[in-house]
């Protein structure tokens, strides 16, 4: 996890001044607004709602608040609720960040971690954003 930690704060650090906003899914790993605030990033949440068993986020709030922001943080699996988000949704987050030239850091430590889903044809597949979507590299 120390590495982790050290990626993470170097990829924040590089991609982000103070002032800056970093758009975070909550609930959250506790790293992340620890992080921001050690470089003087102003973290902005959007927040993941269990429906029907499926964690989702409002699109029009992610749309808003990518926006506003420098940077948006994607932890698939995501780390408390074991969210992944799937093609589309990935899609439509790369889609938004080109728009707004919003950079995207990703925390990819659970990415083995997928179990089988009864919701979605009994198998959920990760992504890696950088092999799905070469345009953001």
């Amino acid at each position: 996890l120390f590495f982790n930690n050290v990626a993470m704060a170097t990829a924040l650090r590089t991609v982000g001044a103070p002032g800056d906003k970093v758009v975070i899914f909550e609930p959250f790993h506790e790293l992340y607004p620890n992080q921001c605030e050690l470089f003087y990033l102003e973290p902005s949440y959007v927040t993941l709602k269990e429906v029907e068993g499926s964690w989702q986020y409002d699109a029009q709030e992610l749309r808003k608040e990518i926006s506003e922001a420098c940077v948006v943080l994607i932890n698939s699996p995501h780390n408390p609720t074991g969210k992944v988000f799937s093609k589309a949704e990935l899609l439509q987050i790369v889609e938004w960040c080109l728009e707004f030239d919003v950079y995207i850091i990703t925390d990819e430590i659970y990415e083995h971690m997928v179990y089988p889903n009864t919701n979605e044809n009994g198998k959920l597949e990760h992504f890696l954003i950088p092999q799905l979507f070469p345009q953001v590299r």
